[in-house]
C-alpha cells in the first residue's frame, strides 16, 4: 500500500525523497521554490509554479531547476502519453497548467 511504500521504497538513485517547498507561493508573493529532502518516498510532487498558471512554468527559475516533476515515472511527465510506458491511459494525470474547475 503507499504508506508502506512511502516508508520503504526501493530509492537506489536517490528520486524519490524529494519534494518541492515554497513558503511564499501565494498572489503577490515571490513564488520561490526550492527542492528538499525528506525522510519519506514521495509518489509525485510538481513544481508549485506548474499548478498556480502555465506563465509561472515558464518563470526563468522554474526552468533553472533540472525538473519541474519529482516521483515515480508513471506520474510524471505531464499527459504526454511517451512518459507513461504502457500504463492505463484512463488514470488522471496533473500537468504544467491551471487546473480546470469542475
Amino acid at each position: 500500500d503507499l504508506n508502506d511504500w512511502r516508508k520503504n521504497c526501493y530509492d537506489k538513485d536517490d528520486q524519490f525523497k524529494w519534494q518541492f517547498v515554497c513558503a511564499d507561493c501565494f498572489p503577490g508573493g515571490q513564488w520561490n521554490v526550492t527542492k528538499e529532502r525528506t525522510d519519506y518516498c514521495v509518489e509525485y510532487d510538481i513544481d508549485p509554479r506548474c499548478v498556480a498558471a502555465p506563465d509561472l512554468c515558464s518563470d526563468e527559475r522554474r526552468l533553472a531547476l533540472a525538473q519541474k516533476e519529482i516521483g515515480l515515472p508513471f506520474w510524471r511527465g505531464g499527459g504526454q502519453p511517451e512518459a507513461r510506458r504502457g500504463h492505463h491511459q484512463s488514470r488522471p494525470r496533473l500537468s504544467c497548467s491551471r487546473p480546470q474547475a469542475g
